[in-house]
């Protein structure tokens, strides 16, 4: 199955060295866990110092005529960018919107947790997986309500079995923040994983009502209503 092959969603969000490293740790059909967890984390990096003045100057010159517009919250432009992904039109869009809302997700957290959130995918790619879950439990002591983070978490808890603790923390993550696909799909598989097929179906559609461009939506929404329809629960 390669990335060129999706006719009705975006290429997937992650690159070639997740992939292999996916494919390295975790051979199951989706492995959602390890995709979260090599979704290309990179911690938000400051504005460039040329473009803060750039800014600064444009603002300056502008203040004598009107007060500069309100800068809106890191939460407002969340909801904005998961607006965009519901609403896109092709695949570009879509893909546009759903890296911009991933990196919207990587500012929530503070500069110490996410050192630990990198050292914890360090720990998980060297096959650590139960070091890797202590360090994000550390973390969530600093920010235990930090949906981003839970979602982390939960993707480690599926790399380790553990889907009761990976629903946990997935459900904590969605009621902070909805409207995130990868959320609703990471909430499929550890459902399934639980035998919870009529569950992992809905979660599924969860996720395609934030985005109908989903990597493989045809071929994974087949196969979560062939699960359910077998009655597995």
């Amino acid at each position: 199955m390669s990335d060129g092959q999706h006719p009705r969603g975006f290429k997937r969000p992650w690159g070639r060295s997740a992939a292999h490293a996916l494919a390295a740790m975790k051979p199951p059909a989706f492995g959602l866990g390890a995709f979260v967890l090599y979704t290309a984390f990179s911690p938000a990096l400051a504005t460039p110092h040329s473009a803060m003045a750039h800014e600064h100057a444009g603002a300056h010159a502008s203040s004598a005529k009107a007060p500069p517009p309100k800068r809106r919250s890191l939460r407002e432009r969340l909801q904005q960018a998961e607006h965009d992904l519901h609403h896109a039109q092709n695949d570009h869009d879509a893909q546009r919107a759903w890296n911009h809302a991933e990196q919207l997700r990587q500012r929530t957290l503070s500069p110490g947790v996410q050192l630990m959130v990198k050292d914890s995918l360090e720990q998980a790619q060297k096959g650590e997986v139960n070091r890797a879950e202590h360090q994000l439990s550390a973390a969530l002591t600093v920010q235990p309500d930090n949906a981003f983070l839970r979602r982390q978490r939960a993707a480690i808890r599926l790399l380790g079995n553990d889907p009761t603790g990976a629903v946990q923390d997935i459900g904590i993550s969605l009621n902070e923040d909805p409207r995130d696909p990868t959320a609703w799909m990471m909430l499929a598989e550890a459902q399934e994983k639980l035998h919870h097929s009529d569950l992992a179906l809905h979660a599924f559609e969860e996720a395609i009502s934030c985005t109908p461009y989903l990597p493989d939506k045809d071929k994974r929404l087949a196969h979560y209503k062939q699960r359910a329809l077998g009655r597995e629960d």
